[in-house]
């Protein structure tokens, strides 16, 4: 397979977006080959290798921001992941997106249009692509109002990346975007957004299965971290993992280390957003 720029993927005739009357467009890969012939990948071979090099593009920017404003490179959460879908990846690329775009407001006070929406019914690689070039907006406004020429490391397709290899490089991403934030995620932004998912966990096991007697929540205790949450809720992935297996039915697998570094809320926002997704054909 011919190495691809990603830089071409602009010159693309069809990105498997929607048109105006909701049908998909066939989603193509158009490639100049040196000799100038247009060379064309199907939707299903070649995507998740194509959109590997966007996320990757976008860590390369992110990091010479980080540079820039002399923060510390951050330490890598040690996750494996398996068996991601483009709806996973989709969902934490829209975080990604969300993060950039407090990013670009905290240095321009310029603010981007609002995120995208999710598609309805199913999630493919297109939708996701069309995050990520989003997302590069909001972080290319940071670099261009600083004078931050474009990193001239330009990853090259590997045909075998898969959908999980894209959602590692997007979490790779999230993580080092919550210290480069002027106001990082809060405890009470993650809160809020643990009630919400709880919520939605709530009603969908009501109306898949009415009369379900839902537990009360726990007692409140004090003096908890961010890595007492993140630790929790990584067995609650645990739990919906055992349950999927029994059900056979697919879904997103963590394989954890035993031992965490640290811990910041947006890491617990990023792990959070994902539960509900369990409970989503």
């Amino acid at each position: 397979m011919p190495q691809v720029n990603p830089l071409h993927l602009n010159s693309c005739p069809a990105w498997g977006r929607r048109g105006k009357t909701g049908v998909r467009f066939p989603l193509v890969l158009l490639h100049y080959s040196p000799q100038g012939q247009c060379l064309f990948s199907s939707f299903q071979s070649g995507l998740p290798s194509i959109y590997f090099p966007s996320a990757k593009r976008i860590l390369n920017e992110v990091d010479l921001i980080r540079r820039e404003m002399g923060k510390p490179e951050q330490e890598l959460l040690q996750i494996e992941i398996n068996n991601a879908q483009p709806r996973e990846v989709f969902f934490q690329a829209l975080t990604l997106y969300k993060k950039a775009d407090r990013m670009c407001f905290d240095h321009t006070r310029n603010t981007g249009p609002i995120p995208p929406k999710t598609p309805a019914g199913k999630i493919l690689p297109g939708d996701v692509f069309v995050v990520l070039k989003k997302a590069m907006i909001r972080v290319r406004c940071v670099s261009d109002h600083w004078g931050i020429a474009k990193s001239v490391n330009l990853p090259v397709v590997n045909p075998y990346h898969t959908p999980s290899n894209v959602y590692m490089k997007i979490l790779e991403v999230n993580r080092e975007l919550n210290f480069l934030l002027d106001v990082p995620f809060s405890p009470s932004t993650v809160y809020r957004r643990v009630l919400e998912t709880i919520q939605l966990v709530e009603n969908l096991l009501q109306n898949r299965y009415p009369g379900i007697k839902i537990t009360e929540l726990p007692e409140f205790v004090r003096e908890k971290r961010p890595r007492d949450v993140y630790l929790q809720n990584r067995k609650s992935f645990s739990i919906l993992q055992r349950i999927s297996h029994l059900a056979k039915t697919s879904v997103l697998e963590f394989v954890f280390e035993e031992e965490v570094i640290h811990i910041a809320p947006g890491d617990v926002y990023d792990l959070v957003s994902l539960l509900p997704l369990h409970f989503v054909n």
